[in-house]
């Protein structure tokens, strides 16, 4: 007899049921007693609330739109990502341009190429637009420095707060002694002249003789060299 009261208590504390919120099996520790009454469910959860509509492949509220994805069984009802494929099939509609992540709701940052940024972290893959800087190309380039890979150094900025990101124009003016957008001094070529004088350059340079030996006429060689000096 007591054998048969421990195997009645056990089955009673180990009923399971599927916790569809959790998508796991949940365990009671009394045994279920059935109601007559409607607000014995007052504590249940609709699957609508859950994974969407009702009517699979639909959301909204009142279920009346198609979910994005053509594959989707089940989408949220307020954003219409899909949460569960149809058997055999592969959710893989890809967020619109521009934007990645959960439901596509997260926007991708200043990408040099709007196409290359990962529907799934939203990672820029070649590189940020000019005046910006990060995985994700949302962080400005620091105080003083602009343009592609944040490696050009602003101007003699009047407030170098206020030296663009993107392009370096000083926004609200040059320091004193500048001018100009950037408020950068002009680059200046600097010109050297060399003169050499050399013997018979014609027979040291293109290996052949004069055609007249005798001459033992000196002629000056010139060379020009040029830089280009960048103002400060």
């Amino acid at each position: 007899m007591l054998s048969v009261i421990v195997l009645v208590v056990v089955l009673a504390i180990t009923q399971a049921y599927d916790n569809i919120a959790l998508n796991k099996s949940t365990y009671q520790q009394s045994p279920y007693k059935p109601g007559d009454d409607t607000y014995d469910a007052k504590r249940t959860t609709k699957v609508s609330e859950v994974y969407g509509c009702h009517k699979t492949g639909y959301y909204t509220s009142n279920c009346s739109i198609p979910c994005p994805d053509v594959n989707c069984q089940l989408c949220h009802i307020e954003t219409g990502a899909c949460q569960v494929c149809k058997p055999g099939q592969q959710c893989e509609l890809e967020c619109d341009r521009g934007f990645f992540g959960i439901g596509c709701n997260e926007k991708c940052g200043h990408c040099r190429d709007e196409y290359q940024c990962s529907n799934e972290t939203g990672v820029c893959l070649t590189g940020c637009g000019a005046g910006y800087k990060g995985d994700l190309c949302k962080t400005r380039c620091d105080k003083g420095s602009y343009g592609v890979g944040c490696n050009e150094t602003c101007g003699h900025c009047r407030d170098l707060n206020q030296c663009s990101n993107v392009n370096g124009t000083c926004l609200t003016g040059c320091g004193t002694g500048y001018q100009g957008d950037l408020c950068k001094p002009p680059k200046t070529t600097k010109v050297d002249l060399h003169i050499q004088f050399m013997e018979n350059p014609e027979s040291q340079f293109f290996n052949e003789p004069f055609k007249n030996p005798s001459s033992r006429e000196i002629l000056p060689a010139i060379f020009l060299s040029t830089s280009l000096i960048s103002g400060h």
